[in-house]
């Protein structure tokens, strides 16, 4: 998957320079976790912020970040437990 613009402008320097190693990493191993993969890239010397890597991957992989499901819910509007 190509990264947008707008995603690359969000990644530092050292990110952007990292992404060929990402990508090899997400190819070779599509089921790997996040861990695995930084830390595999990590082991090849890039020195990356956790934010970013898990930025990168995401792209890579076509993930879409989640929100819980009742985060812009007013805690007094929430559903009981007894009504669930």
């Amino acid at each position: 998957m190509a990264f947008t613009g707008e995603a690359l402008s969000l990644l530092t320097k050292g990110a952007r320079a990292a992404i060929p190693f990402f990508r090899a990493a997400v190819e070779a191993a599509p089921s790997a976790s996040s861990e695995d993969i930084i830390g595999a890239v990590r082991e090849l010397g890039a020195s990356i912020r956790r934010t970013d890597a898990l930025a990168i991957i995401r792209q890579l992989k076509g993930n879409q970040l989640q929100r819980p499901a009742f985060a812009s819910i007013p805690l007094n509007n929430l559903p009981s437990t007894r009504s669930m």
